[in-house]
């Protein structure tokens, strides 16, 4: 309909951006992450170790060029919610991190498509913005981490009082 076309990641990514995004107040919260919703609820699972290019050895981090390329990198049929995690992850941290700092920029990026040249060309070159978004994502980790310990102490508060009420 509007005529973009873009490449797998942008497109997966920004889809997931939204589709895991919280809802509270029957508002969309963007960027607020639901620890119910897919990829995220893989991020507790993605092992990273804190060194990128460990992790880019170890093949728990699937280098920055190969997911805006597509080009090279394991295959998606091995490891499709990986490869969901990536994108998602990218996109979250195209629109939220440092303040949104990238969010302008990722307007034009989409409008060319999401190609590596548009990506080094409007956000800056692939293995600077890697080590930032590997920050991004070990923030992001954290994050679902407390995320998912208070849906459990919501969880048992709301067994208790169900269970007061039953008395």
């Amino acid at each position: 309909v509007a005529g973009l076309h873009p490449h797998r990641w942008l497109d997966e990514g920004v889809a997931c951006y939204f589709g895991a995004s919280r809802i509270a107040n029957e508002q969309v919260k963007l960027g607020l992450m639901d620890a119910n919703a897919y990829p995220v609820w893989w991020l507790g699972e993605w092992d990273i170790s804190g060194d990128l290019e460990r992790d880019k050895n170890d093949n728990v981090m699937i280098p920055l060029k190969t997911i805006v390329s597509g080009k090279g990198g394991p295959s998606l049929d091995d490891r499709f919610n990986d490869y969901y995690l990536h994108w998602w992850s990218l996109a979250h941290f195209l629109f939220e991190f440092r303040k949104a700092q990238h969010r302008d920029a990722t307007f034009a990026l989409m409008s060319e498509g999401g190609s590596l040249e548009a990506f080094e060309k409007h956000i800056g070159p692939a293995g600077e913005v890697e080590k930032d978004w590997y920050i991004h994502i070990a923030t992001l980790k954290t994050r679902e981490i407390q995320l998912t310990q208070d849906l459990r102490i919501r969880k048992l508060r709301t067994h208790q009082t169900d269970d007061n009420d039953e008395r």
